[in-house]
């Protein structure tokens, strides 16, 4: 197991459990890619975007034994804005609550995800890089992706969507007005596909949260695109009073055994956020500095 695992699953969680240590109430946001046998060996594990088949029913299994509520992303933004005791408490008096979310619009979440969450009654969010998602089958990443037939279908089955950007682009590499430009595309082109507003937006790669105008930036585009909020790579739960236009999420991938997975829904992994944070302000200043 990886370091980040093993502290999270063999240290922090203990602490929890014996209740030496108690993180903040928080919803776990799920970030999935692709649900496939892939091994990706070329690839750390932290970076993996696949995860077998088997193991996403194991995830939705522990979910449900572990006594969590799906949301959709709706619903879990509705919580964020409107507990003001910070806890995520959602309407029936739900306390652990999750979102489980997919990027890339690959096809298998079609064939191989979206069967087991039905099996489950979970809810899902999908977010479609446009440029990507066509009449006909096209590829992101050598890997299928829907068709916009598969997406009214799957809308029409209760499956939320949202935007990933109009080409995946490393959005912080572009000016504010090419930023606006995929925020604002690729919205306005699911909304004419699916004839109903889109409300939220996926940042593709790695969120530059060292980066102080670059984040600014991107908290005007949100806004000026008619989003109500946005999720990011930033690690942890979400937490009532975050800011939505930059929501954390929890990576999984087929590295994320039981005891992994299950620290991450606990809040065990939280702590990450800060060494993710310090690593980017260093590689930022390393990267000053050599010029």
């Amino acid at each position: 197991m990886r370091l980040d695992g093993y502290l999270s699953s063999h240290i922090v969680q203990p602490c929890i459990n014996s209740g030496l240590f108690m993180p903040e109430p928080g919803i776990p946001i799920l970030m999935y890619h692709s649900i496939s046998e892939e091994t990706e060996s070329d690839r750390g594990d932290y970076y993996k975007v696949c995860t077998p088949p088997e193991l996403f029913r194991a995830h939705l299994r522990l979910l449900k034994e572990e006594g969590f509520t799906v949301l959709d992303l709706a619903a879990a933004v509705d919580a964020l804005e409107g507990s003001g005791d910070g806890s995520g408490t959602v309407e029936g008096g739900a306390r652990r609550v999750a979102v489980i979310t997919f990027d890339d619009g690959f096809r298998n979440f079609l064939t191989d995800a979206w069967p087991a969450l039905s099996d489950c009654g979970f809810a899902a969010t999908v977010f479609l890089p446009t440029q990507f998602i066509g009449n006909q089958r096209a590829t992101f990443q050598e890997r299928d992706c829907l068709t916009w037939n598969e997406v009214r279908m799957l809308r029409g089955e209760g499956v939320g969507f949202g935007s990933h950007s109009v080409s995946h682009a490393r959005l912080e590499h572009l000016d504010e007005s090419g930023l606006l430009e995929e925020l604002l595309e690729s919205r306005q082109v699911i909304e004419k596909e699916l004839g109903e507003p889109i409300d939220f937006f996926s940042h593709p790669y790695a969120f530059p949260q060292a980066n102080p105008g670059y984040v600014e930036g991107y908290r005007r585009g949100i806004l000026g695109a008619g989003y109500r909020a946005a999720v990011t790579t930033r690690l942890g739960r979400a937490r009532y009073g975050d800011d939505l236009s930059m929501l954390k999420r929890l990576p999984v991938n087929g590295a994320d055994g039981p005891e992994l997975f299950r620290a991450k829904l606990m809040g065990a992994y939280d702590w990450l956020h800060a060494p993710q944070q310090a690593m980017q302000w260093i590689k930022r200043s390393r990267h000053f500095a050599a010029r």
